[in-house]
């Protein structure tokens, strides 16, 4: 319950940072890009989103999928932030794989070996759910299958399936919005209820998709 809690808090203060920064840092990368042609401003794109996920403080990788989006567009952004999570995907997995092995011989006992046992045996379908889902971040995803004994071949085609769709759908959103703007995301969606019922599906389905998996795992 308190990890729960801790949980929420840290997404709440996340999202207050994004809001605070995201005016000026827009401006900033978006001034970058500019000094690029549409090759190089979208390999600089992937270098700086890869990249982020190495700071510590703040969330860089939100604010440039926002930018990207109102930059790029919302397909290409997708297409570009795609590649970089393909990229991410790899390297998180043998990170945690080789820097973590270790660990996990030695730590993981009991309850939590048998549930990385368990992800080392998830089949096709259910690492799909895993990177459908929005309540499940890449990262944990990618860290977490390393520690198992999953193949690398099984995780990543996974990765190349289901990871487009659901990087499309946000990055359709801001882009069509053209603004990250909660008073210009809440009159899209009063203008737009068929979106409306699908992104309220979709968070359904993330939520669910999650507890059974979360299920799975963890009973004996």
């Amino acid at each position: 319950m308190k990890k729960n809690i801790l949980r929420i808090i840290i997404i709440f203060l996340i999202i207050i940072f994004i809001f605070q920064k995201f005016p000026a840092e827009k401006d900033k990368i978006n001034t970058l890009l500019n000094k690029f042609g549409p090759i190089g401003s979208s390999i600089l794109f992937i270098f700086l989103y890869v990249l982020s996920n190495f700071f510590i403080t703040g969330d860089p990788k939100e604010i440039l999928k926002i930018i990207s989006a109102l930059f790029f567009g919302g397909f290409l952004s997708s297409i570009l932030i795609y590649i970089a999570e393909i990229i991410n995907a790899g390297l998180f997995f043998y990170l945690s794989r080789f820097l973590g092995r270790d660990f996990s011989q030695k730590y993981l006992k009991g309850r939590f070996k048998n549930i990385y046992e368990k992800i080392a045996k998830l089949n096709f379908f259910w690492i799909g759910v895993a990177r459908l889902s929005v309540v499940i971040p890449y990262r944990v995803s990618d860290i977490c299958f390393g520690l198992s004994n999953i193949s690398f071949r099984r995780y990543i085609f996974a990765v190349l399936v289901f990871s487009f769709p659901r990087i499309y759908f946000f990055q359709f959103l801001i882009s069509a919005v053209g603004d990250f703007s909660l008073s210009k995301f809440n009159i899209y969606f009063q203008e737009n209820l068929h979106i409306t019922f699908l992104f309220f599906i979709y968070s359904i389905f993330s939520l669910c998709a999650s507890i059974l998996l979360i299920f799975k795992l963890s009973k004996k």
